[in-house]
């Protein structure tokens, strides 16, 4: 957390920030399987829309719409709705004032704006592949992709673990998380209790995964975590054995950071936690969207 810090990672809130990191070569796409590893049912339970910009303040998510032309007609049509009676205007009533406080602010917009065009420019040519956002089975492939990747470093540092594993075992490693959003690892915290809730969650820096052992006999688990214990003495990772079957690996870019730094976060995380929660607002229950399961 304190490499994260000070390293300034962009840590994406939403399925469109990752797409820009994606775009920009940030971080890079690992294949579903190869012949050292397989990526083990990753993400598959994320169904957000990825037409949404998630505010990481508030919790909430807003539209994203392609234009200044584009939200002024949307703003007008959802004023006349919520003229009217019913259900439908209602909604309208709801969502408008969102809406209003990032489309009326120049540089809010202008951020939505270009987050709709990396959504729509990936999705419409990933290396060969096209995903329409408004079909749920493309939406779905599209985000198991978008939580397929990694930041370079950490990408090489996991090929050379599990090609170290398939040879010694003749197996392929199993790795069951990558990056994540912001988003996905605020609904993660519902199933999982090892998705953190600090302020830097490492899988939203691109420098972290979790690999399984779910599966293993003791000595492929002994020979894992004795090779990570050397690629930790060497200073270019961090490690922990967590509960549910996995271990988190977060690869450090330049090294170790100092005790300084590490006491600095530390006291900063403990005054936060110190600080008075703000009372939390009551949603209203939602239906028919699947929670993550697996990802840790």
């Amino acid at each position: 957390m304190a490499d994260s810090r000070k390293t300034g990672y962009v840590l994406p809130a939403d399925e469109a920030e990752l797409a820009g990191l994606v775009l920009s070569g940030e971080l890079v796409e690992l294949a579903e399987m190869t012949d050292d590893y397989v990526l083990y049912e990753l993400g598959t339970e994320a169904q957000d829309d990825p037409f949404t910009h998630f505010d990481v303040e508030t919790g909430t998510s807003v539209r994203l719409l392609s234009s200044l032309q584009a939200w002024q007609e949307e703003k007008a049509r959802l004023e006349s709705l919520a003229r009217k009676g019913g259900r439908e205007a209602r909604q309208a009533r709801r969502e408008l004032p969102g809406l209003v406080r990032w489309y009326d602010d120049a540089s809010r917009r202008e951020q939505l704006f270009v987050e709709h065009a990396n959504l729509t420019r990936l999705a419409g040519d990933w290396n060969g592949s096209r995903y329409d956002l408004t079909l749920p089975a493309d939406r779905a492939r599209f985000q198991v992709r978008l939580l397929s990747c990694l930041r370079p470093d950490a990408a090489a540092l996991l090929g050379k673990l599990a090609r170290a594993y398939r040879l010694k075992f003749g197996r392929r490693l199993p790795v069951a998380s990558l990056t994540r959003t912001q988003r996905y690892q605020r609904q993660l915290r519902r199933v999982n209790k090892n998705a953190t809730t600090v302020e830097f969650p490492p899988h939203t820096t691109g420098m972290a995964f979790d690999i399984s052992y779910r599966f293993m006999p003791a000595d492929e688990q002994n020979f894992l975590i004795a090779e990570i214990a050397r690629i930790k003495n060497e200073g270019k990772v961090e490690a922990l054995r967590e509960a549910r079957n996995s271990i988190h690996v977060f690869v450090l870019r330049h090294g170790p950071p100092s005790e300084d730094a590490v006491k600095a976060f530390m006291e900063l995380v403990e005054e936060t936690r110190a600080r008075p929660k703000a009372p939390r607002r009551r949603r209203a229950p939602t239906s028919g969207r699947a929670r993550p399961r697996r990802d840790s």
